[in-house]
């Protein structure tokens, strides 16, 4: 037989049985053997697994690794700043709803949820330079102004924004109520992250603020957005 009949089947079986036993039994024989001494190689590998360090996850790589494809796709080449945002990104987008009330009761702020929020809105606005009248604000939410109105009325009620619907402005009261809020939040992703507390809260926080900070430019933006269509379809007509 030609030696190379042997590595194809369909050339193989072309022979006579008597020609083509000793290469099956060949064929059989070696197999059989790499599947003998790969049984004690499994084993030993196993008892081996036992004896390895449990090491768990970090939150931050829990919560980014949602699937198998995230998990094993090949590492970004992004920078420090950047892989941090996406880690805070997701860790709120993920455990963030659910950890609120925690978080606000281990601040001992007065600040509800309804007044929180409408405080957070002022506050972080203001931050990014961006208006905080009531139109704006519902125009983000994509709520009606009339529905979150009593919400800040009760806010500035309670002395945590002054001005009216047509600027709201941060009180003292309101930005101590929110500094005690926006720490023990940078203190729950300085935990969930694994990070020195000391070291990275200026990171944590100014990862916070180039989120918020996006995200209020993609709002600015899908504005202008609109506008230059609502005036092109005004020329049309």
């Amino acid at each position: 037989m030609p030696p190379a009949d042997a590595t194809i089947p369909e050339a193989l079986h072309s022979h006579p049985p008597v020609v083509i036993a000793p290469v099956v039994h060949a064929y059989a024989v070696t197999i059989q053997t790499v599947f003998v001494w790969a049984v004690p190689v499994a084993v030993i590998a196993f008892v081996l697994a036992l004896f390895l360090k449990q090491v768990p996850l970090r939150d931050a790589a829990r919560a980014s690794a949602t699937d198998i494809g995230e998990g094993f796709n090949a590492p970004e080449p992004l920078d420090p700043e950047r892989k941090l945002e996406i880690a805070v990104a997701r860790l709120i987008a993920k455990e963030g709803r659910s950890a609120i009330p925690e978080i606000r009761e281990r601040s001992g702020t007065m600040l509800g949820i309804g007044t929180g929020w409408c405080v957070a809105q002022v506050h972080l606005r203001r931050r990014h330079g961006r208006p905080t009248d009531m139109v704006s604000i519902a125009r983000q939410v994509m709520v009606p102004s009339e529905v979150l109105l009593p919400a800040f009325r009760e806010a500035a009620a309670a002395g945590y924004v002054g001005g009216d619907a047509d600027s709201w402005t941060m009180t003292d009261a309101g930005q101590r109520e929110w500094d005690r809020f926006s720490g023990a939040l940078k203190d729950w992703l300085s935990e969930r992250l694994e990070m020195p507390l000391a070291d990275d809260r200026a990171q944590i926080d100014a990862a916070l603020g180039r989120l918020t900070g996006r995200f209020l430019d993609e709002e600015t933006t899908a504005r202008v957005r609109g506008r230059v269509l609502e005036l092109a379809t005004a020329a049309r007509t």
